[in-house]
């Protein structure tokens, strides 16, 4: 029987590098011998010696199973020629930075050739000449621009803002998705105060690979109460752009609002009813001015039965200040967009003396208010409806 294992000669691609101000890589084929061993299976006579006498011995043969192990060595011989690769210089790297360099060799033993190809996660490559000398073949690398100079242009760098940042403090935010390697990028940045026209910030900062969500503190003093423009010109440059790339953005940022001005509850006041019927409705006045500002309010109403608090809801609804009419700082609310008021009800309650209680809440939103959180105030009034209407308290 025969089974075991061959081997032979085994060989395998080596490459080193030099950093100097060339880089050179060097790949040359490295070989080692590898022994097969070989089981050889075959019957074999052995002698089997026993007492069968005082007097003589009688040796007889028994058939017995027996393995040996042959080893040995092949080689015959191995080509491959050394391959050497030339890196430009301004390729060369740093830190943690790696780059795999890819060598395929192609050929015969008469004609040998190399393919090279580079695996890089900061550089683009190709391959500018190739020159065979013996048994060497030496490749030349130059570099290509891995982005084209609209991969990184105005529509990496998004969300710019002009942010109160709480205490007088403003800041500059942005996010720029276009920082890469080898890429130096520039942020140059004003303030504009709308109000006097004049550059109340001016600064230049340096972007940081790695960090895209940038931040930049505005260090003087801004008068929150006018409205302002942020300016910001990016520039980027760099070995692996294709060209410079350059781009401007900006972003208006509106006179911030004091919420203090917002939260004066006596500010809704006198309420009243006006018309009668269809055309009733609820009038009241809100002397807080409505520029830059969102408001809502949720009324309810409950009747007054004897004098006392009826307890269920005769009428509840929610309504901007935009959807409602407004004369002045006088508001007025159809009685007949309430939910729960039909025009049955309407009637009766006009057809004679009728007491109300009336609950208002007050809900003031806007990115311009100082904090960004909305504002809430709350109201209550007594109203007695007559004929025409009568104002309540």
């Amino acid at each position: 029987g025969d089974n075991g294992h061959h081997g032979g000669e085994v060989c395998h691609t080596t490459s080193r590098c030099i950093p100097s101000n060339e880089r050179v890589c060097h790949t040359f084929p490295r070989c080692h011998s590898e022994s097969y061993s070989e089981r050889v299976c075959q019957t074999v006579s052995v002698p089997h010696t026993r007492m069968v006498t005082r007097y003589r011995t009688v040796t007889l043969y028994r058939p017995e199973d027996r393995v040996r192990t042959v080893t040995d060595k092949i080689f015959d011989h191995a080509w491959g020629p050394a391959v050497t690769v030339l890196l430009p210089s301004q390729s060369v790297l740093s830190g943690d930075e790696a780059e795999a360099i890819l060598v395929q060799l192609a050929g015969d033993e008469s004609n040998p050739d190399a393919e090279v190809s580079i695996d890089s996660p900061i550089f683009s490559y190709r391959v500018a000449g190739k020159e065979r000398s013996g048994n060497t073949i030496t490749v030349t690398m130059e570099l290509v621009a891995k982005y084209a100079a609209a991969d990184l242009g105005s529509q990496t760098v998004t969300g710019l803002a002009f942010v109160n940042a709480g205490n007088g403090y403003f800041q500059i935010r942005f996010s720029d998705a276009g920082q890469a390697s080898r890429v130096n990028t520039t942020y140059k940045v004003q303030v504009l105060d709308r109000k006097t026209n004049q550059v109340v910030f001016d600064t230049t900062a340096a972007g940081a690979i790695g960090v895209r969500d940038v931040v930049i503190p505005v260090t003087t003093a801004i008068e929150s109460v006018n409205d302002h423009l942020v300016q910001l010109a990016v520039s980027r440059e760099g070995i692996v752009l294709s060209g410079p790339v350059a781009f401007e953005q900006t972003a208006e940022q509106l006179a911030q609002l004091d919420p203090a001005a917002y939260l004066d509850v006596n500010g809704v006041r006198e309420f009243a009813t006006a018309g009668i019927g269809s055309a009733a409705q609820l009038v009241f006045t809100d002397a807080t001015g409505q520029e830059g500002v969102a408001t809502q309010y949720e009324i309810t109403i409950q009747e007054k039965v004897w004098g006392f608090l009826w307890e269920s809801t005769v009428a509840h609804g929610v309504f901007t200040r935009a959807q409602l009419t407004n004369v002045g700082n006088r508001v007025s609310v159809p009685l007949a967009s309430f939910s729960g008021l039909s025009q049955s009800k309407l009637d009766s309650l006009f057809s004679g003396g009728s007491s109300f209680f009336v609950k208002v809440v007050v809900v003031r939103t806007s990115d311009r208010l100082k904090g960004y959180s909305p504002v809430m105030i709350k109201k209550q009034a007594d109203l007695r409806i007559i004929k025409g209407g009568r104002k309540g308290s």
